[in-house]
This record gives structure tokens, sequence and C-alpha cells, in this order.
């Protein structure tokens, strides 16, 4: 039975990390790459370092090699330019505060208004039909943004 449930398991975990990926891919491959070549002094030799002139199924394999050893290559934007995996960890305590603080935030509207519907008589079903709706927005905003 164990053995049946981890292979399930395992069969839907590898189906999504799969097709996460290839969608992840298939978005890479449709940005327009005129911006790529900026860097190196011909498009052949930007071809051949970047592995653009092998097959897709071969560029597949390099990008999900790449994913797993954390190979992300490099940014430039406003915020920050260098290594993506630098600027990811950069980030990241704050992205975890702001995650942490919204889930409190949340948490606390969220039970006093359940327990200003719970503890109250049940003459007014109207007020819970509008509160509602609210309550379940507030559990799923932080998903959203």
């Amino acid at each position: 039975m164990w053995k049946k449930a981890c292979k399930t398991l395992l069969i839907k975990y590898l189906s999504v990390f799969i097709g996460v990926t290839l969608v992840l891919f298939i978005i890479e491959k449709l940005i327009p790459s005129s911006y790529i070549y900026a860097d190196y002094n011909s498009l052949s030799s930007a071809n051949n370092i970047l592995g653009l002139n092998k097959p897709l199924f071969i560029q597949y394999f390099y990008f999900i090699y790449d994913l797993i050893t954390l190979r992300l290559g490099n940014t430039s934007n406003l915020i920050y330019s260098g290594s993506t995996h630098t600027g990811i960890m950069e980030m990241l305590p704050e992205t975890l505060f702001l995650i942490i603080l919204a889930f409190i935030v949340i948490l606390v509207i969220s039970y006093k208004i359940g327990f200003f519907l719970g503890f109250r008589s049940m003459k007014d079903q109207r007020l819970d039909i509008n509160i509602f709706p609210v309550t379940v927005l507030y559990f799923i905003l932080p998903i959203v943004l």
C-alpha cells in the first residue's frame, strides 16, 4: 500500500514538475531574444555559447539542468544587476517578511469577522451573505498579489 502511494505521489509530482518547466521553457523561447546578443561579438558566437543552435529537445534538457543546479544566469534591471541567484537571495528576506506580515493581518481580520458572525444571533442572514465574500477575499488576496 505504501509503495503504491509513494509511486502515485512521485508520478504526480514529476508530471507537475515537467509541466511547469515545459511552460517556463516555452515562455522563455517566446520572448524576443534580440537583447541577448548585445554582450556578444556576433550572432553565431552567441548561438554557439548559449547553445541556441542545438535542437529544442536538447535545449530543454539544458534548461532543466541549469534550473536544478541553480545556474539562473544574470539579470540587469532598475533594482539589481548581477547574478540572478544573488539577487533572489538579497530580496528573499524582505519578501518573506511581507508574506508573513500579510498572513498575520489576514488571520487577525478574518478571525475577528468570524467571531463576530459566529457569536451574534442568527436574525440577519443578509449580513452573513455580505460578509462571507469579504472574508474569502482576505484569504485569497496574498495568493493573487
